[in-house]
């Protein structure tokens, strides 16, 4: 599948520190979940695309299952406030005020492999 090589690509990126590349990625797995899953909804879609709008959002895409409506957009801190604003703007249009937190790195990138439920670091 598609989303497979999407997924060695991410893995390759990250671990070379690819964040432009990695960030690509993640749009394309958003679009692939929209168009070729349906999974995802209106409130998601519009939550991603406002993000890769802003000039300091280098990908965004849904990491759930759908049914916790979780997104990760990867985003500078510089762009974060006009972030929040577009969520304002999201409460206005669909009734109800999203959550989000932010998360920065820390430490070195571990790649891994989940293999029958275990997680095994690959150096």
């Amino acid at each position: 599948l598609g989303e497979s090589k999407l997924a060695r690509e991410g893995g390759r990126l990250l671990a070379q520190k690819d964040m432009v590349g990695y960030g690509k990625v993640l749009n394309k797995v958003q679009a692939g979940l929209r168009d070729l899953f349906e999974v995802t909804c209106p409130e998601i879609d519009w939550l991603t695309k406002r993000a890769t709008e802003l000039n300091g959002c280098l990908g965004a895409t849904m990491i759930s299952t759908g049914r916790s409506g979780t997104i990760l957009v990867l985003i500078s801190r510089e762009s974060i406030a006009l972030y929040i604003t577009r969520m304002e703007e999201y409460e206005h249009i669909f009734g109800f005020k999203p959550t989000w937190k932010s998360y920065s790195p820390v430490g070195k990138l571990k790649i891994g492999s989940l293999n029958n439920g275990n997680f095994s670091n690959k150096r």
